[in-house]
Parts: C-alpha cells; sequence; structure tokens
C-alpha cells in the first residue's frame, strides 16, 4: 500500500523545488507559509532537493533568498516527454464525448496539455486540435483570467475586476476588489472564492463573468481560519451568502440520497418508518433550494421560516400554472 503521508512529503519537496525555481517564493518564511509548514521542515525539503534530486541551490545572504544554480534532475525530466501528440488526440476526442464536459472545461485542459511541448510544435498541434474538436473554440479570457487569479492567490494580493451581474441592468457592470482564497469549478464553470474587506461571507464569482482582471499591488486581507475543503461542502452550486442552519423533513424514500450527498456534511436528527429530519449548515439558501425543490412533495423545509416561505411561494405560483 503507497504511504499517504510520504506521497504527500514528495509532493511539497517538488513543490519547494519550483517555487524558488519561479522565484514565487525566495526563503524559509515564505515557502513555509505557502506549504503550510515549519521553516525548519523547508530546510529539511531543500535538504532533500540537493542530495537526492542533484539540485544546486544557493542562498544569497545579502538578498535574503534561494535560487537555483543549476537544476539536477529536473532538467531532464524537463526534457522527457511524457505524453505524445496522439496521447493528447485521444483525451481531447474522449472528454469532447462525455456530455459533463463543457467546451470552457476542455479547451482549459486543452491549453494546459499543449503547454508540455515546444512553441513550433504547440502551434502545428493546436490547428489540428481545432479541426478534430470542431464547433469548441479557444476562450483565452477565461484561461488568462485564471492565470492572473491563481498568481494573485500565490502571492496573496488582491485582484481588481468588472463583474457581469446576472440580473438585467442598466449598467451590468460592477467594478470588484477582493481578497481571492481559492480557484473551484462546478458544472463546467470556474470559480473565485474571494471575500471584500469588512464582509462577513465569502463570495463566488464566475470567471466567464469577469473581464480587465488585474493583479493589484495590495495585499490581500485573509481570513486564517478558511478552510476551501469545508466551505465548498456547505456550498450548492456555487451559491453563495451567510451561514444558515436547514432543517428538512424528507420521505423516508429519499434517505440513500440525501445521506450519501457529498457536497455537504449533515446529519439525521430524527427518524421513523415513513420520514427523517436533516439538519445542515449552507452558505446561503439560494443553491440549497434549488436542491429541495428536486424532491418536489418528498421534502418539507422545517427551518429556517424564511426558505420555507419562499418555497412555499413557488409552489403556489407553479401551481398556479398547471391549473
Amino acid at each position: 500500500m503507497i504511504d499517504s503521508e510520504n506521497v504527500s512529503t514528495h509532493r511539497k519537496i517538488i513543490e519547494t523545488y519550483y517555487l524558488i525555481k519561479r522565484k514565487e517564493a525566495t526563503n524559509r518564511k515564505e515557502l513555509a507559509d505557502i506549504l503550510d509548514t515549519s521553516e525548519k521542515t523547508i530546510g529539511n525539503y531543500i535538504k532533500k532537493l540537493k542530495e537526492d534530486w542533484e539540485v544546486d541551490i544557493k542562498f544569497d545572504y545579502t538578498l535574503n533568498q534561494y535560487h537555483v544554480e543549476d537544476e539536477g534532475l529536473f532538467y531532464q525530466l524537463r526534457g522527457t516527454k511524457l505524453l505524445q501528440e496522439e496521447d493528447i488526440h485521444m483525451i481531447l476526442s474522449a472528454l469532447n464525448k462525455i456530455q459533463d464536459f463543457t467546451p470552457e472545461k476542455i479547451n482549459y485542459i486543452r491549453g494546459r496539455l499543449l503547454s508540455l511541448f515546444p512553441g513550433k510544435e504547440m502551434d502545428v498541434l493546436r490547428k489540428s486540435f481545432y479541426r478534430e474538436l470542431g464547433s469548441i473554440k479557444p476562450n483565452n479570457t477565461i484561461e488568462s483570467n485564471i492565470q492572473v487569479i491563481n498568481s494573485a492567490i500565490i502571492e496573496k494580493k488582491k485582484i481588481e475586476f468588472l463583474y457581469l451581474k446576472a440580473s438585467t441592468e442598466k449598467l451590468p457592470y460592477e467594478k470588484r476588489v477582493v481578497s481571492p482564497y481559492y480557484l473551484a469549478e462546478d458544472f463546467g464553470k470556474y470559480y473565485v472564492i474571494s471575500k471584500k474587506d469588512n464582509d462577513h461571507e465569502f463570495r463566488n464569482y464566475r470567471i466567464d463573468r469577469m473581464s480587465q482582471v488585474k493583479k493589484l499591488e495590495e495585499n490581500a486581507v485573509l481570513d486564517q481560519d478558511f478552510n476551501a475543503e469545508k466551505y465548498l461542502k456547505q456550498t450548492w452550486y456555487m451559491n453563495s451568502g451567510k451561514k444558515t442552519k436547514v432543517k428538512v423533513k424528507f420521505n423516508i424514500d429519499a434517505y440513500q440520497v440525501v445521506t450519501e450527498r457529498h457536497m455537504q456534511v449533515g446529519k439525521v436528527i430524527e427518524k421513523d418508518e415513513d420520514s427523517f429530519i436533516y439538519e445542515f449548515i449552507a452558505n446561503g439558501t439560494k443553491g440549497i433550494m434549488i436542491w429541495i425543490l428536486g424532491f418536489g412533495n418528498k421534502a418539507e423545509v422545517l427551518e429556517p421560516w424564511e426558505l420555507r416561505e419562499e418555497i412555499k411561494n413557488i409552489a403556489e405560483k407553479m401551481l398556479g400554472v398547471y391549473k
């Protein structure tokens, strides 16, 4: 069996190399902050890079930073082509036939795969992929936005952008300045989880609605207790909002579907032969409302009262449509 802890350590050793090589982090404190470990552990990682990977890493005491003098075994890996052209054709052809993969997602994966090849070879492959994938067009805006946002997350900087609102207004775009935390994907759309200064709730911005994205020099204001995995488990269809405790009474037929749901963590607080009551935390109620409505008359919201009333009003309007 593979030792997961050992795999994680090797991954962080490799990340340490690339962070120094790309000058994204150049001293022990910066590396420790990004990799969420101690400065002493970073010292051990660098020792491993020198001994096991034959990397020549020097420390400049004047500039207080590490730099790579010789890439060692990483140079040999860089010259090794792990994928051939036909492999990438096969991968993209398969993705194109899967309905869950949208054109935006395929184009993002395509871009990352093409980056493994030299310039001229990449240009030839790009043209052949356009013919093979037919109507799928590259979305350079989404790819470039993701790169800028990811860079800001690594460097802990704020970002500025214009955001296209979902509602129809005279001024559909609104300028936003936020501290980005995490990139996420849901149903083929990419999002950045972020927070504005003095806001209590996180917001999820769809990257395809963002334009003129810029990384600012201003440092991000970050909540050190933020846990992306926990946040996403409590987020429904990437709708954001205030943390809300929700109680729903379900028909017993829905027990397996509800309790196996992977996007949130909840608990059964009551159960009998006909029904059960499920309690959980959701970030806002817009996303959870969509999910609950999908159960029809097999789900009844008990709390909060506002969500119960909103679903009740929707049900009454739907009944009016079908009269």
